[in-house]
This record gives structure tokens, sequence and C-alpha cells, in this order.
């Protein structure tokens, strides 16, 4: 492989197997959220063990099939611009890119009612989540990113010890 070219070959499968579980932990955020103002009672769950089980293992299996093609064409993307633009490397540009390509269609194509904007706040959730999962897996051959950034250790001269 030529080594300026960007290493991200697991980084979409890593952030697939993640986004049925953070998808379903969003709703049930946004679900709460929007509930505020009111009070928000607590009660045991209802669900059973199984059933909860059940829903998390489904979220795994369904949300990595979902999840595996958008990860990697979005992976593959920002890992080339990243190429060029280096300041397009930042988490926070990988954030929002994720955030807006999941959620503006799914706000657009869906409407944001009060029906569905718990769906639509998940799905902006998961897709910033999974980009930055995407991009902590995605190295440039120019760039070391073993360690972050730190700025130059200070010179202690012997006239004035710190």
């Amino acid at each position: 492989m030529n080594r300026d070219q960007p290493r991200y070959l697991k980084a979409p499968f890593i952030a697939a197997i993640f986004a049925g579980p953070i998808f379903i932990a969003a709703v049930f955020l946004a679900f709460t959220y929007l509930q505020l103002p009111k009070t928000i009672e607590i009660e045991a769950p209802s669900i059973e063990l199984g059933e909860l089980a059940g829903l998390i293992l489904g979220s795994f299996v369904f949300g990595w099939l979902i999840a595996v093609i958008p990860c990697a064409i979005g992976t593959a993307a920002m890992a080339h611009i990243g190429k060029i633009y280096t300041g397009t490397r930042m988490v926070a540009v990988w954030v929002a890119t994720g955030m807006a390509v999941i959620g503006v269609p799914a706000s657009l194509l869906e409407g944001f009612t009060p029906n569905n904007a718990p769906v639509n706040i998940a799905l902006t959730l998961t897709g910033g989540v999974c980009a930055a999962i995407c991009r902590r897996f995605t190295t440039w051959g120019d760039a070391p990113e073993t360690e972050p950034a730190r700025p130059p250790a200070r010179a202690v001269s012997p006239q004035h010890p710190e």
C-alpha cells in the first residue's frame, strides 16, 4: 500500500457494529428529551431480560447490516478529502459531516414533526457518533496518529528554574 494513501479499512466495520445500539439509545434519549418540561416518571422497566437481550443483539446485527455501506462510503470519502485538505481531518469536521449527511435527508424525507422527531434526532446522533468512530480508526501516511499533538517542551534555564 502506498504510504501516502489513507488507511481506514476497519473503521466502517467497527462503526457499523455500534450503529444499532447507538440508534436505540438515542431514540430513548430523544423520547425522554421531547417530554420536557413535563416531569419524567421513572418506573421499573416492563421489558423482560430475554426481550432486552434480543433487542440489543438484534440492534447489533441489523444496525450493522444497515450502516456498513453508508459508513464505508462516508469513511472513504472523508479519508480521501482529508488526504487533500488536512483541515478536514479534525474530528469535529467528521462529526458535523456525519450528522448532516444522515440527519438532513432524514428530516427532509420524513419531515420534522413531533411524531417522527425522535427518529430524526436519533439518526442525526448516530451519524455523528459513527463518523467519530470512523475518524478514530482512520490514519494518513503523512501524519503520525498514535500520539495527539503536543506543544513543544520548554527548555529550563539553570538561572531560572521553575
